[in-house]
């Protein structure tokens, strides 16, 4: 049985996941709240396509088998997981470019929800299958979003240093 925290932490999770903005009702009993540390923005159009797609994705998953035969769907499974990690990467070096802020990250970082539900459950209809093919696409989305996460963050600190050296 779900407490009633449980069950708040998995709508605000469910929200998050579908591109609904946030609160958490609850401060800290310290007073401290990293929002106003670090502000969060809302999510572009783009960013909230592409947190649906991996939301549809791992719903597929977990409850795809019930509605069709997946043993029948010849799918590679690794462009499957990858395509909204593809989609964000795209999303982040095509203009006009969006910040590499908290949003950003914590996006990149959802899109790998398929391929923990992958190692974590299997695939429909199919136990955890491991194979060198699906391991080398998901070594391409870490790399790519790791390496997208690195440049974008250079970008503005090089953006911040030229701002402030247009203030002097």
């Amino acid at each position: 049985m779900y407490s009633i925290d449980r069950g708040r932490a998995l709508f605000s999770a469910a929200k998050w996941a579908l591109g609904f903005p946030t609160q958490s009702p609850d401060e800290s009993s310290t007073g401290f709240d990293i929002r106003s540390l670090v502000p969060e923005r809302q999510r572009t159009l783009a960013e909230r396509g592409i947190a649906l797609l991996t939301s549809l994705t791992v719903a597929f998953m977990l409850f795809g088998w019930i509605l069709i035969d997946v043993g029948q769907l010849d799918l590679n499974h690794g462009v499957l997981y990858t395509l909204a990690g593809a989609l964000w990467v795209a999303r982040m070096v095509l203009p006009p470019r969006v910040p590499m802020d908290r949003t950003s990250i914590a996006l990149a970082g959802y899109t790998l929800a398929p391929w923990a539900v992958h190692f974590l459950f299997g695939t429909p209809g199919r136990s955890v299958a491991i194979s060198v093919d699906l391991l080398s696409w998901l070594g391409m989305h870490v790399v790519g979003l790791t390496a997208c996460v690195v440049i974008g963050l250079a970008l503005d600190v090089r953006a911040e240093m030229r701002a402030k050296d247009t203030f002097r």
